[in-house]
Parts: C-alpha cells; structure tokens; sequence
C-alpha cells in the first residue's frame, strides 16, 4: 500500500470509520503511512457525494482536508462553466483543489490554474493527468502578480479566500486577494470576469463596492444556498441580471429569472391561507424577490415578513415547497416556522405531536390576520 490506487479498495472497505478510529485501528499495520492513508480516507468519505468523478478514480490523491472543505461541488462547478463562454484561453487565479478549473477546462482550449500553495498544486496537477484535462496547465504562482504582467484571457475566474483563523469574511475587503484592489485589473484583462463570494454577502453592499457587474447568480444546491457569483465586464451594463438557482441534481434545476430592480416594481395582492402554501426555495429568499414571485405565479402573500404564499391550486412549475393544508392532526409531523414567536420544540409539546415524518408538516406563521398553526403534506 504505496500509493492512492494501491489503498482504495482497503480505504472503501473501511469507509465507515472516522479517521481518528481507523488511525487508532491500523496503526500498527499501516505504520508511517496512517497519516497519509487516514487523510484519503477523509477524501473519500466527502468526495463521495461532492465529487463523483474524482471518487470513481482509484488514483486521486486527496487534499489536506481544509482545502478539501473549500473546493467547490462539482454540481457548482459545471454550472459556473455553464456560464463560461467557448474559449481559446482562460485562467483560474486562485485554484485550489482544482474542481472549478476541471469544468473550465472542458469549455476553454487551453486553461490555466494559478496555486500559491506548491504541494497543493502538485496533487491537482496529478489529478488533472488522471481526469484526462490535458489542456490544463498548472502553475504554481500567485495568479493576481501574474495579472498585474499584462496577461489576457478569454475569461477569468477567481475565488478569494474568505477564512481566518476561527472564522470566517463576509465582506470583500477582508477577502484574500482584495478583489476590490484588483477589480479594475481583473475587467481590463478579459472580457468576462466571474468572482465568486460568500453567500451570506449583501448583495446591495456588492454592487456599490464593485463596477461592472452586469449579473448575480445565486446558487443553491438542495435548497442550501452555496454561492454567490458576479459576472463582471469591462463596460457597465444598463440592466443587471439577478438569477436564483436551485440545483437539485446533474439534469434538474431551477432557475429564477429577473432584472435587478424588477422587485420594486412588482406589487403583492395579500390574503388568509387557502388551500395550499407555497415556499420559495433558498435561493429565491436570498435574492429578495418576495413580490415578484407572488405576482408571475399568480399567488397571494400571507404578510410582508412571512415570505409564504397561498393558493387553491397547485402551480407545478413553482421554484420551491408546496404545502397542501389539512384538517388531520398527524401523530409525528416536521416543522416550519416563519414570523411566528413559538420554537418547533414548544409547539410540538403543545400540540402532542412527536418530531419526524416524512411528508407531513406543522406550520407556524403570522398571516394578515393574525399567527397561526396548520396541519399540512408536502407535494414536493
């Protein structure tokens, strides 16, 4: 056991274990390669849901696992090169484990990924040999000095880092690089510039701080929103895109699709519950477009600060839950609360209901009346 491709049967067979416990198990065995085979354990075990293509493969080598942490889904992944235009060159300034700059690689003829870190970039420059990505070419260098040498792509693409020590940046200028600094060099230097930021960053806040935005895409990936993306270019847009995305897997996802601005535009028609209440999902929350989305799915609010919606019909192609209201109490239900003071323990307690069901729902919420609690089933 020398290698990655020589360990992967043992480490799938060991799977279920933590890498503390299979340190503490094949110690002896192992000796001084338990360190190693414990951190490709880890690698596994999060690249088996995350990153599909690189668990098939017996041969990749894993990051330690904070870099494994900040690597994007591949789901994310190949939506960003969704965006990405065909290109003769494009450039990842800030590569990391690589993922990002794998999809990119398919779109462009030839990509370059840029990684301060020098062991870093050798494990993805091996790994990119073993996904067959030929057109990569990896360097180990800080890819802002490389900008500020006059180098163009066709696009470019750049993460910063948004972690210290303890805790985590929300704001652009904390971020590593400063893309605040380099935002004028990164829009003269391609033609499309996509950064991508914290999902917890204001949007607002974003648009005053960066010039060129011309679209935002909010990213979800199972209604938990992931990333934030700007698509940047040399010359200011007189309409920005705003794009609230749900992936829910490789074929299906939902896309939200608006005009910065339209929401203050859109007026909601408010009303009591009907027959059934609908949920945005995440991404949709986050964009802010609480009466746009009433309006172009002919639906009523049920209060300015609740963001649930009713009807009396289903509207299949609804970008999120939809609840149908019944008069059964269940004997053990889910809970969802919004703009209401109870907590989920507290309610089930009063209501003498056990937590966890499959479909069916308690919902607590204040309507333009007054809070109130209903029973429901989830259609989807």
């Amino acid at each position: 056991m020398h290698n990655a491709s020589e360990l992967y049967p043992f480490l799938l067979e060991n799977s279920s274990l933590s890498p503390a416990a299979f340190v503490l198990k094949y110690k002896a065995l192992l000796g001084d390669r338990v360190g190693f085979a414990a951190a490709q354990l880890l690698g596994l075990q999060k690249a088996s849901k995350k990153l599909p293509t690189w668990f098939a493969h017996p041969e990749i080598i894993y990051p330690p696992q904070l870099n494994l942490e900040q690597a994007s889904s591949e789901l994310t992944a190949a939506y960003k090169a969704s965006l990405m235009p065909i290109a003769e060159k494009s450039a990842d300034l800030t590569g990391g484990f690589g993922v990002d700059s794998y999809y990119f690689s398919k779109r462009s003829k030839q990509h370059y990924y840029f990684e301060l870190n020098e062991g870093l970039c050798q494990i993805v420059n091996d790994n990119f040999k073993t996904l067959g990505a030929h057109n990569i070419i990896t360097q180990t260098a800080d890819g802002m000095q490389h900008l500020a040498d006059d180098s163009h792509y066709d696009f470019i693409y750049i993460d910063p880092s948004r972690r210290a020590v303890g805790r985590r940046k929300y704001f652009l200028e904390d971020y590593e690089p400063n893309v605040l600094e380099w935002q004028d060099k990164l829009r003269q230097s391609a033609p499309l510039v996509m950064i991508k930021v914290s999902p917890m960053a204001d949007i607002a806040r974003l648009l005053q701080q960066i010039n060129g935005v011309s679209e935002i895409h909010i990213v979800a990936v199972k209604n938990e929103c992931k990333e934030l993306l700007l698509l940047l270019k040399p010359k200011a847009t007189e309409h920005i895109s705003l794009k609230a995305v749900n992936i829910i897997n490789e074929t299906e996802k939902w896309v939200f699709d608006c005009r910065l601005g339209d929401e203050k535009q859109a007026v909601a028609q408010y009303g009591e519950v009907h027959s059934f209440i609908y949920e945005p999902n995440a991404a949709i929350l986050k964009a802010g477009c609480f009466n746009l989305v009433a309006k172009r799915y002919g639906l009523l609010k049920l209060h300015p600060n609740t963001h649930l919606y009713t009807a009396n019909e289903v509207v299949d192609d609804f970008p999120g839950r939809i609840f149908e209201v019944t008069a059964t109490k269940p004997a053990s239900a889910n809970v969802l609360i919004r703009n209401h003071k109870t907590t989920a323990t507290a309610l089930l307690k009063k209501m003498k209901i056990t937590e966890g069901a499959v479909d069916d729902y308690v919902l607590a919420f204040t309507d333009v009346a007054k809070p109130k609690v209903f029973f429901a089933k989830s259609l989807k």
